[in-house]
């Protein structure tokens, strides 16, 4: 994250709980640009099934509650681009189309 205080330009990918502790949301919103990859819970819970190694997720009810608390912070990001498949192409192109940084 120093980089990102420096003003290093990068593209981070974030986990879940960033957004969760105060720090890291201020010092992403105070040195960047974020965006919230809105995923439907049903994409979620197959992509973490298909992972194995995370501990929140293994009761569903309460990774249900989690997924729905997080997103009232995830709302907070600069932008939401809204992610309706797993075709990785369509993905980009949503971001791409944001044009964040000029033409």
């Amino acid at each position: 994250m120093s980089e990102v205080e420096r003003g290093k330009p990068s593209v981070l990918a974030l986990g879940g709980g960033t957004f969760v502790r105060p720090d890291n949301f201020a010092l992403l919103e105070n040195n960047g640009v974020t965006l919230w990859l809105d995923a439907p819970f049903e994409l979620i819970k197959q992509r973490v099934a298909a992972d194995g190694s995370r501990p929140l997720a293994t009761d569903p009810v309460m990774f249900r509650e989690l997924f729905e608390a997080r997103r009232n912070l995830y709302q907070l990001a600069d932008h939401r681009v809204v992610i309706q498949s797993e075709d990785p192409d369509a993905n980009v192109d949503a971001i791409i189309a944001l044009k964040l940084f000029g033409a």
